[in-house]
């Protein structure tokens, strides 16, 4: 069922005892996550986002039909983010993890940057504090991409407070350091809730 960019997972549970009746499976309805396709194992991960209350869990979706199409909660050890809606998340290919950044915490926005660390039966949070003083604003519903060859999060845009950005920041992966890029050419206006993906 879908509706208004919320997703909510029904399935049909036979009762003997007390008859026909719907119940939620998987994540409960939410919008603004961040969802990314975990390509060595073959499945998609969700996290965070709004409802009728703010998330910090973790949901993996198989992506192998020989498997069958479900959702199952995950449990990753250490200290998760706090729950937050409009943050994203990147696929760090060389290192196998989820990348996140920023977001909306309920009480403020956050340029947080926190790892989890996607080795199967063994995922950990994991804070990651820039080793640099220059750091992009607390924003949210920014985009935000991983660049391979640089071992790079950079992300673009994004708001808080009804404050709009157009600027495009990079955190270096290995070095931990935030820089701000000069890009020349025109730059797009200033926004937020769009994408953009790596070519």
């Amino acid at each position: 069922m879908r509706h208004n960019r919320v997703v909510k997972f029904l399935i049909l549970i036979i009762s003997f005892s007390f008859g026909i009746e719907w119940q939620t499976l998987g994540p409960p309805a939410r919008h603004f996550t961040s969802l990314m396709i975990d390509s060595l194992n073959q499945r998609a991960i969700l996290f965070g986002g709004e409802g009728n209350i703010r998330y910090n869990d973790v949901w993996e979706l198989a992506l192998d039909s020989s498997l069958g199409y479900f959702w199952l909660p995950l449990s990753p050890a250490g200290t998760p983010p706090s729950p937050r809606n409009g943050h994203t998340a990147v696929y760090d290919s060389k290192l196998h993890r989820m990348i996140i950044f920023g977001g909306y915490l309920g009480n403020g926005y956050t340029n947080e940057v926190w790892a989890l660390n996607l080795q199967l039966g063994n995922e950990t949070w994991e804070r990651l504090n820039p080793n640099s003083n220059l750091q992009p604003p607390a924003i949210a519903c920014h985009c935000a991409i991983y660049h391979p060859t640089r071992n790079s999060l950079l992300i673009f845009g994004g708001d808080a407070n009804y404050v709009w950005y157009n600027d495009v920041w990079e955190f270096k992966l290995d070095s931990l350091i935030w820089r701000k890029l000069s890009i020349t050419g025109n730059r797009p206006e200033p926004r937020g809730t769009h994408s953009g993906f790596f070519d």
